[in-house]
């Protein structure tokens, strides 16, 4: 069942990871979000607070998944899933290496696919927001 699909390293159900959508029992990369996945990293490496990041990215009309606003709790969760990011599936005790195409690899980014979309639709969503062209003035500590 789950277990075994989860050794195999394939997704075996329960939240899917900002920046991925699951279509037909696996993961696939959402461009969109993938992007914002990419620019919290990059920000946390400039030294950015959790709080930081979730007021840029609210002020940018970027929202979170279905449209809510950014916590520092929900950056917090991306950042925490950093092994899932980099290509190692985690159910309950089982790690493996997933079958999911990672988004980071050592110390780069895999290529994200084009597009915008979400995957889902819920209205709220600044659809057209480009997490990649926010105004993010330099990479210094922005506190």
């Amino acid at each position: 069942g789950r277990y075994q699909k989860a050794k195999s390293g394939g997704y075996s159900g329960g939240n899917v990871p900002y920046g991925y959508v699951a279509k037909d029992g696996e993961l696939e990369i959402q461009p969109f979000e993938a992007k914002v996945v990419k620019k919290i990293f990059e920000m946390r490496r400039w030294g950015w607070t959790l709080d930081k990041i979730s007021q840029m990215l609210n002020d940018a009309g970027i929202h979170a998944r279905k449209g809510n606003l950014w916590r520092a709790s929900t950056i917090y969760g991306i950042i925490k899933n950093e092994d899932f990011y980099r290509g190692i599936y985690k159910y309950g005790d089982v790690e493996s290496v997933g079958i999911h195409k990672p988004l980071m690899i050592g110390d780069g980014w895999a290529e994200i696919p084009e597009g915008t979309g979400y995957g889902y639709d819920s209205g709220k969503a600044a659809k057209s927001q480009n997490p990649e062209s926010t105004d993010s003035g330099s990479n210094q500590n922005q506190d």
